[in-house]
This record gives C-alpha cells, sequence and structure tokens, in this order.
C-alpha cells in the first residue's frame, strides 16, 4: 500500500510540473507540446526529448511493456491489459486537463476513434492531472476532465494514473501529449510528443496497420 502510494504522489508532483510550465509559459516547442522543465526532479530514462515520431521494431510476441496492468476509468471501473488483446492496435494518448495543445487535439482524436473503429484500431486516454496534494485522486479534477471529454465528444475509454501505468510508462513521461500506439499484446510500435493534425494522425496509423499485414 505504501509503494502505491509514493507511486500515486510521483504522477501528482508531475503533474505540478507541468501545470507549472505551462502557466509561466516559458517553455514551449515548435511541436506544440507542454515541456517539463529540464531540472525538474523526475526520472529522465528517455535520452531526449523529441517530437519526431519514434519506431519501435523490437516487439516482443510474448508480451511488451504495457502486457500486464490493472487500471480505473474516471468512474472507477477497473480494466487491464485484456483491452489490448482483440484490437490490431491501441492509440494512447496522455493529456492534462491543463493542456491547451492536449485540448486542441482531442475533438478530432474523438473523430478518428469513430473512423477507425471498423479498422480494429482504438484509442484509450490517460488523464495525468488527476491527484490531489495527498496523492489521492481527486473528484473535482476528475469532473474537470470528464466536462472536457463531454465537450469534445469523445466516447472511447479514459483511465486515471494507476501505479501500473506508473510503474510502465508515466513515471517517464517529459511532456504532453505524448502518444504511443501499441499492438495486441503491448508492444510499443510508436510514440511520439506534441500535437498532430488529424490527417497526420490517420498517416501514422495507417502505416502501422500496412505493417500488420
Amino acid at each position: 500500500m505504501k509503494k502505491n502510494k509514493l507511486l500515486l504522489l510521483s504522477v501528482f508532483i508531475l503533474s505540478i510540473l507541468f501545470i507549472s510550465s505551462c502557466n509561466k509559459q516559458d517553455i514551449k516547442t515548435s511541436s506544440d507540446e507542454v515541456k517539463i522543465q529540464e531540472n525538474a526532479p523526475v526520472s529522465t530514462s528517455k535520452a531526449e526529448v523529441s517530437s519526431e515520431v519514434k519506431n519501435d521494431t523490437k516487439s516482443d510476441e510474448k508480451g511488451g511493456p504495457w502486457s500486464k496492468f490493472t487500471a480505473s476509468d474516471l468512474d472507477e471501473k477497473e480494466y487491464n491489459q485484456d483491452i489490448l488483446k482483440d484490437k490490431k492496435l491501441t492509440v494512447v494518448n496522455i493529456w492534462g486537463t491543463f493542456c491547451g495543445p492536449c485540448l486542441r487535439e482531442l475533438p478530432y482524436l474523438a473523430e478518428i476513434a469513430e473512423e477507425y473503429k471498423e479498422k480494429d484500431v482504438q484509442f484509450v486516454g490517460i488523464v495525468i492531472d488527476t491527484l490531489d496534494q495527498n496523492g489521492e485522486y481527486s473528484k473535482d479534477q476528475i469532473n474537470v476532465a470528464k466536462d472536457i471529454i463531454s465537450k469534445s465528444n469523445v466516447k472511447y475509454l479514459n483511465l486515471l494514473p494507476s501505479p501500473d501505468l506508473i510503474n510502465i510508462y508515466l513515471k517517464n513521461v517529459q511532456a504532453i501529449p505524448e502518444t504511443l500506439i501499441l499492438d495486441s499484446k503491448g508492444n510499443i510500435m510508436q510514440s511520439f510528443l506534441g500535437s498532430r493534425e488529424k490527417d497526420d494522425f490517420k498517416k501514422i496509423i495507417d502505416e502501422e496497420l500496412i505493417k500488420l499485414k
């Protein structure tokens, strides 16, 4: 329990850093992303923050880093890695309620999600700034997220930052929005920072679908 609490608290600290960066507007990149300050005391296992699409060709047939996790949605319903197995691709969008670039892309992410349902592609959001100062989920902040999701016409699943998600990926997040494309076994096929135009998103997804043929 203590370990889980510390993990949740680490994401809270991370979200505060994001908010600080966004409000000050002193760090903004050409790719339209909100970036953590370079001297922030968080894990930086990624060698460099880049807006370029990163390909991960070393997929593991037995299961990638996202092959085992549990997390709850904004209504406290629990999900696990099984949400991945029946889809060719899962697009995971990590976003925050304070992040302008995140909010701007949500409406057309919602459109793409509906358009690609028949292609066995699903979208999953992770709302990173949903913890209070005690490292507990904030009902007020969750309600803010729900309101944004509703107004953006987002119908796909959005998850809270669970200890599992923190451990397997979120602890290394350095800027948002960040988007990952996962295969059915939890392997990361691509990842990229910053918002994208609708056509750019579709192109990236289409390229990954072609690789699966």
